[in-house]
Order: C-alpha cells, then sequence, then structure tokens
C-alpha cells in the first residue's frame, strides 16, 4: 500500500508542480521535493504514530509482545530497516540489469534487422555475455564481405567474437539522471534519519542499522551514476541565502529536528513509567516543559557555535563585493572591448592604447579598523567603492 500510494503521488506531484509554472529548474525542483517529502513522511510515519499514540486506547496493544506497543514499535522499526537495506539492493541491480538488457535487446533487433537468422539457444547463451556489458558480434576477415556486414553461414570467413561497447555507446543507452532520481535518492537517506531521530528512542539499535543502510546508499548511488545512469549535466555548487548548499533539504532537515524534538519528548511523557500513569494536566505540562528545555538548548548551541563563523562570513562578503566590481568593470569596458573583435594586430594593439583605464580607489573614510567586526553587508560595501 506504501509503494501503491508512493507511486500514484510521483505522478501527481508533477502536475502540481507543473502548475506552479516555475521559471527555474532549480526551484522546480525544489518545489517537487518538499512536496514529495512531506507526502513520503506522512506515507511512512502515520502508521508508527498510530501505534505509539493512539493503539493502545483504540484496539489495545498486541498481546504477543511483553512490553506492548513499545514492544510492537520495536519490531516495526527493525522491519523498516530490513526494507531499506533491501532496496539498497535493488537500488543496484535493477537499473544496472534493465540498461545491460536493454543494450542486448538493441543488439538483437540490429541482428533481426539485417536479416540474420536467430537461434533461441544461441540467444540464451548470449545473454550472460551481455549482462556483464559485452555483447557477441561479427567480425569479417579481410576480404571476406563488406565491412560492417553480418556473418551469415555463406561467409565461411566470417568470425564471431566479445566486443565490448565503448564509454559512448554504453552512456547512450543509459537512463537519465535528473531531478526526479536525484529526489528519490535523497528521500533515502533522509527517510531512515527520521526514523532514528523521531523513533530511534524505542530501539536504540536503529542507530547501527541506519549507519549500515547510509553505507550501502553511498555505494549503491555510486555505483548507479557510474554505471547504469547517463553521466549528470554538471551544475554549479552555489550557496544559497536559505538552506546553504543544500537548498529545500536543509529546510527538510531543520523541520525533521522540530518533530523530532516533540515526538520524543511525548515518546517519553505517555509510554513510560513512571509518567505514563500521570494526571493528563501533569502529562502535558511535562510535554511542554521537555520542548521548551530543547529549544532552549538549541538557541543556545546555535549562539555558540554558529553556522557560519566570521571569518567564513567576511570571506564570502568579499568574494561578493569582488563578483561586483568585476560586473561593473565589464559593463564599463563592455562597448570598448566589442570593438576589438576581428580586428588584426596592429589594430588590436591601436585600440588597446586608447582604451580608457577603469580606476578604482578606498574609501579612505570609513573605519578600516572594523573590517574583522563588521556583520553587515553595507557595513563592509564602504570600504571598496569604484572611482568615478
Amino acid at each position: 500500500q506504501i509503494k501503491l500510494l508512493q507511486l500514484v503521488w510521483d505522478q501527481l506531484s508533477l502536475k502540481l508542480v507543473d502548475l506552479e509554472l516555475h521559471q527555474f529548474a532549480a526551484t522546480f525542483d525544489s518545489s517537487r521535493a518538499l512536496k514529495t517529502f512531506i507526502f513520503s513522511a506522512i506515507n511512512a510515519f502515520a502508521s508508527f504514530f498510530y501505534v505509539a499514540f493512539a493503539m493502545e486506547f483504540l484496539e489495545g496493544c498486541p498481546e504477543t509482545y511483553p512490553d506492548g506497543c513499545w514492544g510492537y514499535l520495536c519490531h516495526e522499526m527493525i522491519i523498516v530497516f530490513a526494507l531499506y537495506v533491501l532496496s539498497t539492493l535493488y537500488d543496484i541491480v535493477v537499473p544496472y540489469g534493465s540498461v545491460q538488457l536493454r543494450i542486448y535487446l538493441q543488439s538483437v533487433n540490429q541482428r533481426k534487422s539485417r536479416g540474420e537468422k536467430l537461434d533461441i539457444w544461441k540467444l540464451l547463451r548470449e545473454l550472460l555475455p551481455a549482462l556483464r556489458g559485452k555483447r557477441t558480434s561479427c567480425r569479417l576477415k579481410p576480404g571476406a564481405g563488406i565491412s560492417g556486414q553480418s556473418c551469415p553461414e555463406s561467409f565461411a570467413g566470417g568470425e564471431e567474437e566479445e566486443e565490448e561497447l565503448s564509454f559512448l555507446e554504453v552512456q547512450a543507452r543509459m537512463e537519465t539522471y535528473g531531478g526526479a532520481e536525484q529526489i528519490e535518492d535523497y528521500c533515502q537517506i533522509v527517510i531512515p534519519l527520521a526514523f532514528v531521530l523521531m523513533f530511534g528512542i524505542t530501539l536504540p539499535f536503529c542507530c547501527v542499522l541506519s549507519l549500515l543502510c547510509f553505507a550501502l546508499q553511498l555505494r549503491a548511488d555510486a555505483f548507479k551514476l557510474t554505471r547504469a545512469t547517463k553521466r549528470p549535466f554538471p551544475s554549479r555548487c552555489t550557496i544559497a541565502k536559505r538552506g546553504g548548499a543544500l537548498g529545500v533539504w536543509m529546510v527538510v532537515l531543520q523541520l525533521l529536528s522540530f518533530l523530532a524534538t516533540a515526538t520524543n519528548s511525548a515518546l517519553i511523557v505517555f509510554n513510560l513509567a513512571p509518567f505514563k500513569d500521570w494526571a493528563l494536566n501533569d502529562q502535558l505540562v511535562l510535554f511542554y516543559t521537555f520542548i521548551l528545555a530543547a529549544f532552549a538548548v538549541q538557541i543556545v548551541n546555535q549562539s555558540l557555535f554558529p553556522e557560519v563563523s566570521a571569518e567564513v562570513a567576511l570571506a564570502r562578503r568579499r568574494h561578493d563585493r569582488q563578483r561586483a566590481v568585476i560586473a561593473t568593470l565589464a559593463h564599463q569596458c563592455k562597448g570598448q572591448v566589442g570593438n576589438l573583435v576581428g580586428s588584426g594586430v596592429s589594430d588590436l594593439r591601436k585600440k588597446m592604447k586608447e582604451m580608457t583605464p577603469v580606476k578604482l580607489r578606498g574609501n579612505h573614510q570609513a573605519p578600516v579598523t572594523q573590517v574583522p567586526k563588521l556583520r553587515k553587508e553595507g557595513e563592509y560595501s564602504k570600504f571598496f567603492i569604484a572611482a568615478d
């Protein structure tokens, strides 16, 4: 049921994001990633929240587990991580096998189109080398026939041999690794992490299981990117103002930290002794106290250990200012440099001498001694200004 709902949502989310009319592919993928994670989280965690907080009151906990709903929750956590390990193996075998099978079927179709007689037992013998990335082709000896022609029985000089496909031939037959595939790979990492953050208190050993899942998923993604999909189009990694280099997934992790705080507090207060026997009002007071204490610790931690140090922030502002100055210089020199295209060497030297250089000067009125202590973009921009 979970997989079926996920397949339906993949198609529905694509339609919903198309209706948003995004201008750039990056914002399109970010919007789809956020929607996919929210649905995947609800689809994966709904049953766990039911077992943890509602099952005892609605239908009662299973009697086969000595710890009641708590033991049943531990059992479900083990099953979930075992399924994620199997899905990792699925990510390795299925994409690679589908690519090699596609290569083999295309080779068979080419041979059939040339009029070659195909034997079913011979094709089955060729299937194993094909799955290893090789194909059985026919090459003619010099003088035996036309180059590139197949080897029917009439050509006695023909010989069959295993020919390994070139890199470009294999790449042309692979699937494209796009935004949807990247979102799926991110979910394969974030969802197990969410299980550890929110329900790890029920099964502390799940940290080891999660580490195993991450290690296998890392190698599965590396194998898939190098052996089963086309080389992704390279893109520059930018540090966004919101979310950092991870983009929308940093927002997802921040949301997970909030949900993990609330879920663990609720598990302790409503499921563990002696708090589970308290009155409901006392439990709610303790629940809110745990949440506020956790948020206070988080605020103190962020103030003492900022995500970006002052030196790094200053270096980033310096780089931004340098890019702005370069853009200004390019704009001022655009008309002068544009006339140099297509000129000879003598004309080029003459025009270069006639170009007016752009000068820069420093702002001597700015407090230079305060440079390492700056925190705002406006203050930093006082130190570097272009000359008129």
